[in-house]
């Protein structure tokens, strides 16, 4: 029973990997024996791993090496005794270069465990092709947590190909829970909020997440999906800010209620929140957003809310009627839909110039309009000839005038010249009593 070159095989501590015999102490002797190392990579044969509590990573630099997430598996026996069946325990300030590279199968047995739970996990925290089933109701399939300590948070950790299924129709847990994390990136992890293919109802008892974040910085979601929840992504607030999340490539699939849900606690914000379109399949969710500022949201046709406290924010939809709430310090953008070609914007459309911004107004059949607002305070409206290639005046509104005279100029034709006039008031009743006449200078 040695470690060489850094490896140790649970097979040379004594573990059997024959589905039925108890292997917990011959698999945490390995761990203790490559702690003792300082650290190497513990080896999971092909097999199924029976345990009757805990397997305990016990600090950093620990690799797990597995035949494959098909091959390899781990289950509690009938006598299991614990709430986690992999428990990577803080020993220090944070534990860093913690890895399951291969793949791994936990099969929960619908036993009242986590999956995978996680203390202070701090830098080159990577888990790859990891599997959760038959994840009890009200518990977690990769619970990321904190414990005091001289870090106050855990950072970079890297998910990559996993997934959680709770095993029954009644889920009320998250699939994978964050709380203190930040540089967060899952790529292409699943989660099934509750046995696939569950016909959910609205039930206020129950609130099975896929994704969930909390008092988090600096997540990044890629291509991953959530399906069989009330909420497919939680990100918010408790005890801190929470600060930058970004979802691309998302695939929602029968989410009953949000899929993107943000709050905090008083005197908290949820902010830069970006989430790119979602494939939606047999129910999307909406996008319940409270007191988030600063976020950009892609919402295709899905309903949109904006509490009181949410300002700030872009929002793009073809449906500008679903986005409800406090529009008003927010932007909605109503992009191109089968009923109207172009865009249009809630309330406000501000345009930004260091001089003479223009607005440029085309039409197949007629010369191109633009309105121009000078640095000198005129605004005009002008037409683009297509012969000579300029800008014409046709209407100006002048920033200031004299007494008698209006503030419009408008074009007109003398004697085959083209002029500009300001319109001046004439003499009361000099267009009929109670009228006056508008005139032109000659």
């Amino acid at each position: 029973m040695t470690i060489k070159d850094g490896f140790i095989n649970i097979l040379d501590c004594g573990a059997k990997v024959d589905g039925y015999s108890d292997d917990t102490s011959y698999i945490n002797l390995a761990m203790k024996m490559i702690e003792a190392n300082g650290g190497g990579t513990v080896i999971f044969p092909a097999g199924t791993i029976r345990i009757s509590s805990p397997i305990i990573i016990p600090d950093s630099g620990i690799r797990i090496q597995t035949a494959s997430s098909y091959l390899t598996r781990i289950s509690p026996l009938t006598n299991f005794v614990g709430d986690k069946i992999l428990h990577f325990k803080n020993k220090r300030d944070g534990n860093k270069g913690i890895h399951i590279d291969t793949g791994l199968f936990i099969d929960c047995a619908l036993n009242e465990v986590h999956g995978i739970y996680v203390e202070n996990g701090y830098d080159q925290f990577s888990f790859r092709n990891v599997e959760v089933r038959n994840l009890h109701p009200d518990f977690i399939g990769f619970n990321f947590m904190c414990q005091p300590s001289a870090l106050p948070v855990g950072q970079t950790v890297l998910l990559e190909n996993c997934f959680v299924e709770h095993g029954t129709s009644t889920g009320n847990a998250p699939c994978y829970s964050f709380d203190k994390y930040q540089e967060i990136n899952l790529i292409g992890c699943k989660a099934f909020g509750n046995k696939a293919n569950t016909k959910l109802e609205d039930s206020s008892e129950l609130s099975s997440t896929g994704f969930q974040f909390t008092d988090c910085r600096g997540v990044t979601m890629t291509g991953c999906s959530a399906a069989f929840a009330h909420t497919a992504i939680e990100f918010t607030a408790k005890t801190r800010n929470a600060i930058g999340f970004t979802v691309t490539g998302q695939t929602n699939e029968s989410i009953l209620r949000e899929a993107l849900k943000t709050d905090a606690g008083d005197n908290l914000k949820v902010s830069h929140v970006t989430a790119f379109p979602i494939r939606a399949q047999s129910g999307c969710g909406r996008y319940d957003l409270k007191k988030l500022i600063l976020g950009t949201i892609f919402s295709a046709n899905e309903a949109v809310e904006l509490d009181a406290t949410s300002f700030q924010n872009t929002i793009f939809t073809a449906l500008k009627e679903v986005v409800t709430g406090n529009t008003i310090k927010n932007t909605v953008i109503g992009t191109a839909n089968a009923l109207k070609i172009g865009v249009s914007f809630n309330d406000v459309l501000e345009i930004e110039a260091a001089e003479n911004p223009n607005i440029v107004f085309k039409n197949k059949d007629q010369p191109s309009l633009r309105i121009n607002y000078k640095n000198t305070g005129e605004l005009s409206i002008q037409k683009y000839d297509m012969n000579t290639k300029i800008w014409s005046d046709h209407l100006k509104v002048l920033p200031s005038y004299a007494n008698n005279y209006t503030g419009l100029a408008i074009p007109y034709r003398l004697d085959g010249v083209n002029k500009m006039g300001q319109i001046k008031l004439g003499t009361a009743d000099s267009a009929g009593i109670g009228y006056r006449a508008l005139m032109i200078s000659n």
